[in-house]
């Protein structure tokens, strides 16, 4: 009984927790590379299946502490290079996210990508970026130095279910116009985008089932032995004695031709009815012979 209550509990704390869950840090625009003097909101986002309650929130760059912002949004106005870094969040009390890494640079073209993993079947779309109060036309996108979009006025270049055999060296060009409005080709840094396999996700439900399941398996056939061996030692004793019976017989045989017969006496012993494993040593058995003299000729 105690097992079962273990296994009821097991399952009823599995569905209430659902196992830990972490905060999760997310970009808007959702880029993890930036230029200089962008601005980008970081969002602490906390899934839960109950409303939201009021929540204080912990921010870190690079495992340190930031201080003063203790809001679920952690906003960067005009940003440098020095703010690029590992963000994460954590509430009062719960799990720390991962690490998401937020790269500045100092550059006039860059190919921005979302930051979190590419998996197969996702889409994607990839933005060629300038730096802001500077004009730029004529984008070329280029994977594997191989042009694959050329646009006068569109920055990106989206695919809707991207592939593993898509993954390669990517990166764009812009012309971006200067001051005294002369225009000069820029080129952006090579990014490889690796796309990643997508495997089905186990829920955390099926493997409380499993467990259970096979618990409630091993417990059944514990009781069933149990049961099994408990009626077997009820039936067969560990001394179990073996029966024996005598029996005499004295009356000639028919048709007997030899002038002394004799009639044996024997022991039966029946050894039929012992438990398996159960020794029965030989001093305890005494066999006797005899035989009888019949006198009826």
């Amino acid at each position: 009984m105690s097992i079962f209550l273990a296994i009821v509990f097991l399952s009823l704390s599995v569905g209430k927790s659902g196992g830990a869950i972490k905060p999760v840090v997310t970009f808007t625009p959702n880029w993890g590379n930036i230029i200089y003097y962008d601005n980008v909101t970081l969002t602490c986002d906390v899934p839960s299946t109950v409303p939201e309650e009021p929540r204080a929130y912990h921010w870190y760059k690079d495992r340190r502490p930031i201080h003063g912002v203790q809001q679920r949004l952690h906003i960067i106005k005009s940003s440098v290079v020095e703010d690029s870094g590992d963000y994460q969040c954590q509430t009062i009390g719960g799990d720390i996210s991962d690490p998401v890494f937020l790269n500045v640079t100092e550059t006039h073209v860059i190919l921005q990508r979302p930051p979190s993993a590419i998996y197969e079947g996702d889409p994607l779309t990839l933005r060629c970026h300038h730096v802001r109060d500077f004009n730029a036309v004529n984008t070329k996108f280029y994977k594997d130095d191989q042009e694959i979009k050329s646009s006068e006025s569109d920055s990106t270049f989206h695919i809707p279910n991207i592939a593993m055999s898509q993954s390669g060296l990517y990166k764009c060009t812009k012309k971006i116009q200067r001051i005294d409005r002369s225009k000069v080709q820029e080129h952006s840094d090579v990014s490889f985008i690796s796309v990643k396999e997508k495997k089905l996700p186990v829920k955390l439900e099926v493997i409380a089932a499993a467990v259970i399941g096979s618990l409630v398996v091993i417990v059944i056939s514990a009781v069933l032995i149990w049961k099994c061996k408990k009626r077997k030692c009820f039936s067969h004793p560990e001394l179990h004695q073996a029966t024996s019976t005598t029996e005499i017989t004295n009356k000639p045989p028919e048709n007997n031709t030899d002038p002394d017969p004799q009639d044996v006496c024997y022991t039966y012993l029946d050894i039929s009815h012992l438990p398996k494993g159960n020794r029965i040593k030989h001093e305890d058995l005494t066999v006797t012979y005899a035989t009888v003299k019949n006198t009826n000729i």
